[in-house]
């Protein structure tokens, strides 16, 4: 990022790649994670089978990491690191898709899109903290369970990240059709295999989010507390989600926030 200049009519400009951004945010979702799994070896020394996770999946998936002291409030300090900076790539994106559809770069439904989904997924990426505030071992009768419930917290812990993900769904959507249309794709990638990445993320997306919900409703797809193949397919659809959406994304930030497209901030 450059420093702020001072121009001839004495307007503060600071002029930078957004995609630094979105680099920054989730290479210290990265980091959390990693510090997390470290924290929880370390520090945390309770039974891993005897978790709601466990009992709901047959297995601790990820977020485990981040639900037990002191992992919890070391997460909880470092998600900010991830908040702040993709809260500002939210926004940034926002008036980058306004500026270049007024300039005729882009379809103007592209605006028309970013201008809906753009209130959503800023308020998802904000509330992503609320991840520490539930956390699913928690007792308590809210949301109209009981305190004996097998379920547990779970689900006002789990609501936060569904709508995360659904976020960066709708981000992706929108990423990918600004740079098809600006012939910004990174690493010289064709528009049918950048829509290929795209469908492949969606459907991830959805098959993670259906196989999670029927697991709470009582009608699993992928019965992974029972079934070994289930669990297998289980655990395989969420790290594969999770490459798709927070690895591969930190690639092609890094590479795009060196294609020379700039943007300046003004203040007068």
């Amino acid at each position: 990022m450059a420093e702020p200049t001072v121009t001839t009519d004495r307007e503060l400009k600071l002029t930078f790649n957004i995609e630094s951004l979105r680099l920054l945010a989730y290479s210290a979702l990265v980091l959390m994670v990693g510090v997390g799994i470290v924290v929880t070896k370390l520090f945390v020394h309770g039974d891993v089978e005897h978790t709601v996770i466990y009992r709901i999946f047959g297995f601790n998936h990820i977020c485990n990491v981040f639900d037990h002291q002191p992992s919890r409030t070391i997460s909880g300090l470092l998600v900010l690191l991830f908040t702040v900076p993709m809260a500002c790539f939210v926004v940034c994106s926002y008036f980058r898709t306004f500026d270049a559809a007024r300039r005729g770069k882009v379809p103007m439904r592209l605006h028309t899109y970013s201008k809906i989904v753009t209130p959503f997924v800023f308020l998802a990426v904000c509330y992503t903290y609320m991840w520490f505030v539930n956390s699913p071992d928690d007792s308590g009768a809210w949301l109209g369970n009981s305190p004996d419930d097998p379920l547990g917290n779970f689900v006002p812990h789990y609501l936060p990240y569904v709508a995360l993900q659904l976020a960066l769904g709708l981000l992706a959507i929108h990423e990918v059709e600004y740079l098809i249309a600006t012939g910004a794709l990174p690493f010289g990638a064709s528009v049918p295999r950048a829509k290929t990445y795209l469908v492949v993320l969606l459907l991830t997306t959805v098959a993670c989010q259906v196989a999670v919900f029927s697991l709470l409703l009582g009608r699993p797809i992928l019965d992974s507390p029972n079934n070994p193949t289930a669990r297998m397919v289980f655990q395989f659809l969420m790290y594969f989600y999770s490459f798709q959406a927070i690895i591969m994304p930190i690639f092609f930030a890094a590479r795009n926030r060196r294609n020379g497209r700039i943007s300046s901030i003004a203040f007068s």
